[in-house]
């Protein structure tokens, strides 16, 4: 894939999360004042939880075939960097699983507060890593 591509595709993969995001919202939101189900919102956060894994294994792998440039970051400051960004994937996607084990009457405020972690995490990715990484400007 070109940069140009992949970076429609993460986008795309961003819409789609975002949406995705949306839903789970509305659901914790109702399952909170009891007018949703524990098994509906499961439901919800699961397919969140594993187009949130599919995009990060795709971005990441991405991010691995990036080479340094000559001016910019070394390799070793690109794997640190890699990794650092891995683990905000793990710590996100762990949390997003974690949803339906909290009290479902705390579930609109829990999952606003940490989908609001999730949505800021791509903003900042599409306001620097990935038009960096295209040559645009952010």
């Amino acid at each position: 894939m070109s940069p140009t591509d992949v970076r429609a595709e993460l986008l795309r993969q961003h819409a789609e999360l975002r949406d995705m995001i949306a839903t789970v919202q509305r659901v914790a939101e109702r399952a909170s004042k009891g007018t949703a189900s524990r098994e509906e919102l499961l439901a919800d956060v699961t397919r969140l939880a594993d187009a949130l894994g599919r995009h990060n294994r795709f971005e990441e792998e991405w991010l691995r075939t990036i080479e340094p440039k000559v001016d910019g970051p070394t390799r070793a400051d690109m794997d640190v960097l890699l990794e650092a960004h891995a683990r905000e994937h793990e710590e996100l996607h762990a949390a997003v699983v974690g949803i339906p084990q909290n009290p479902v009457k705390f579930s609109g405020v829990d999952v606003a507060v940490l989908l609001k972690d999730v949505l800021q995490h791509m903003d900042d990715e599409e306001a620097s890593q990935y038009a960096a990484e295209m040559g645009r400007a952010p």
